[in-house]
């Protein structure tokens, strides 16, 4: 198993874009539920307002 710290280095050896292409896979995964959660809530308060 990784240490932090290993996993602190592995991170600042990728460049930028490949820093870039794991936060967004990383961002997607973990805010799709979250976003879907606020859509429908969003869209809940619409309905009540019409």
């Amino acid at each position: 198993m990784a240490t932090i710290s290993q996993i602190q280095n592995q991170l600042k050896e990728l460049s930028g874009g490949e820093f870039q292409k794991l936060a967004d896979v990383y961002l997607k995964k973990k805010s799709s539920k979250e976003l879907q959660i606020l859509l429908s809530r969003k869209r809940a308060k619409i309905e009540l307002l019409k």
